[in-house]
């Protein structure tokens, strides 16, 4: 085989790989909402659509094996002070804008053999407006001040805390977790307490 050979088929895998990491880091878009209360969708499991999110509390196992339940959200100026205690930097929100931190537990429930690293990059949220609120900017493992990304073996948990900042008039807010595996199938939970 030539040289120009060689060029175009490490080009062509070049290009292939791009494609696959393209999907898999994709985020869904979200359904816009025409009225103030989530449709019902029997036909769902709960925790696998935006319209049937799993309620405030309860677990939801995703793709890759991780269950996920958040505990407890805290909004507006309760959410900043909070914020402000973990990081010395300004945190201030844009116009429009305040923070909701998001108290999780993780565990991996995969087999005894596997081990998975968990990424909280993988959340986003979205509210009644249509709008997703991207990556979170803070990941914090609870009361350890450290990065909520960690190496869990089976039956392996971890707390922490993520944040977004969303619009102030948001309401009925979901986390969405986007599992980094194809097909992408997301895991939705509830914020409202």
């Amino acid at each position: 085989m030539g040289n120009n050979e060689m060029r175009i088929l490490f080009l062509i895998i070049l290009v292939a790989w791009g494609l696959i990491m393209f999907e898999a880091y994709k985020v869904p878009e979200p359904e816009p909402v025409t009225t103030g209360v989530p449709p019902q969708t029997p036909d769902t499991p709960i925790g696998k659509s935006r319209d049937n999110p799993v309620p405030f509390g309860q677990p939801v196992l995703c793709e890759d094996n991780f269950e996920i339940t958040v505990l407890k959200t805290e909004r507006g100026q309760q959410a900043l002070n909070k914020i402000n205690d973990y990081n010395s930097e300004s945190n201030t929100p844009s116009a429009g804008m305040e923070y909701i931190l998001v108290a999780l537990s993780i565990k991996f429930a995969g087999n005894s053999d596997q081990s998975k690293q968990f990424d909280p990059s993988l959340f986003t949220a979205v509210g009644e407006n249509g709008v997703l609120y991207g990556k979170p900017t803070l990941a914090l493992n609870r009361g350890l001040g450290e990065n909520f990304a960690e190496e869990l073996s089976a039956g392996d948990a971890t707390e922490g805390e993520i944040d977004f900042q969303v619009s102030q008039s948001e309401k009925n807010l979901v986390l969405i977790y986007t599992a980094a595996i194809i097909p992408q199938k997301p895991c939705y939970l509830s914020l409202r307490q």
